[in-house]
């Protein structure tokens, strides 16, 4: 759902004395709409983020992207969504956010003036959707590769992209994702090719079906975090034939804990190679440095090389900060932005 279909949504609600008149869509200070929400002839200007969240870590980021936009815009800060249940009303009233949904449902304060409460009306926008499939695991990298490089002119296209970017998945994979996109109306495909459409819905779709790698084994360590030991991993990479990955947000993002720290993925065959050629001391106190073993190949899908060593992409170390408590997805924010602002550049 687009800003424009989120609107004329929300003009069509009869949300009773509470009456909300549309400004501008897409503004340029800020924000997916400027609003007046007025109350018994009291207009107060509001400032809206636009989100089809369908769980709470999505409406989470919509609270912090309101609060930006009405910092910016000194607008009062909205959220909308397709439905709020009681639940998410509750986080809402808690957080002091105002929030209207699409089923008529809605939770508006402004402080000090007036305030409106309304619920129970049911969800007019269930997810149909029966799989998350074309946003998880290997199927990913479609969506992966699209906000990378949004358009192609063939299906094949896209899968030799994506075996450039050190992916696999067949033709016929590739072509069964890129048709679930098509109907989620994140892509569109026709005589000009495959053109991604919604960048920021793909981008939140990915986020919400990401599942972090797991740590089949793994080992913490106290080292220098130098030139000398990336050396070291590279050689023994080389050696073992496994991939191998630095993890570290602070490359692209202010860090979420004070002092360095490194996460380095390595293939489970490289192990035990990769702890020993560290050097580094064991270490469960205070350590910085922690080799995981780990399976899922997509965690070193379009690794950035620098200096012969791979680390994980923004895309990655986004999807991986958007797992985390309410600190890494702060600083998410920015990361998410760079990955947009370079997707509409690509179109």
């Amino acid at each position: 759902m687009n800003e424009l279909a989120f609107a004329e949504a929300l003009s069509e609600l009869d949300l009773g004395p509470l009456r909300v008149e549309i400004e501008e869509l897409e503004p340029a200070g800020g924000g997916d709409a400027f609003f007046i929400l007025a109350w018994e002839g009291d207009r107060v200007p509001f400032v809206a983020e636009f989100k089809n969240a369908r769980d709470l870590r999505t409406l989470q980021y919509a609270v912090r992207q309101a609060r930006r936009w009405a910092e910016e815009t000194k607008r009062e800060p909205l959220v909308v969504v397709p439905y709020l249940n009681d639940d998410w009303l509750g986080f809402l009233r808690s957080e002091r956010m105002s929030a209207i949904d699409l089923s008529g449902n809605a939770w508006v304060q402004v402080p000090g003036r007036w305030s409106c409460f309304q619920r129970g009306f049911p969800n007019r926008f269930p997810d149909t959707r029966p799989t998350r499939a074309p946003y998880r695991g290997k199927s990913a990298l479609v969506g992966r590769v699209l906000l990378s490089r949004p358009g192609f002119e063939t299906i094949s296209e896209v899968q030799e992209e994506i075996e450039r970017r050190g992916g696999s998945l067949s033709l016929g994979q590739v072509s069964k994702v890129l048709s679930a996109l098509e109907k989620d109306l994140v892509i569109r495909k026709g005589a000009n090719g495959v053109r991604l459409i919604q960048p920021e819905r793909l981008l939140d779709s990915l986020a919400e079906s990401y599942r972090p790698p797991k740590a089949l084994k793994e080992e913490t360590l106290k080292a220098k975090l130098d030139e000398k030991l990336f050396t070291k991993l590279l050689r023994e990479s080389k050696r073992s034939g496994a991939r191998i990955a630095g993890y570290q947000p602070a490359r692209y993002v202010i860090a979420p804990e004070p002092g360095e720290r490194l996460v380095v993925y390595v293939e489970s065959r490289g192990f035990s190679g990769a702890v020993d050629a560290s050097g580094a001391e064991r270490s469960s106190r205070f350590p910085n440095l922690a080799i995981r073993a780990i399976k899922e190949p997509w965690v070193f899908f379009d690794a950035q090389v620098e200096s012969g060593i791979e680390w994980c992409s923004p895309l990655e170390t986004y999807l991986q900060l958007m797992q985390g408590g309410k600190r890494e997805q702060e600083i998410a924010v920015g990361l998410r932005d760079e990955i947009l602002k370079k997707a509409a550049a690509a179109q």
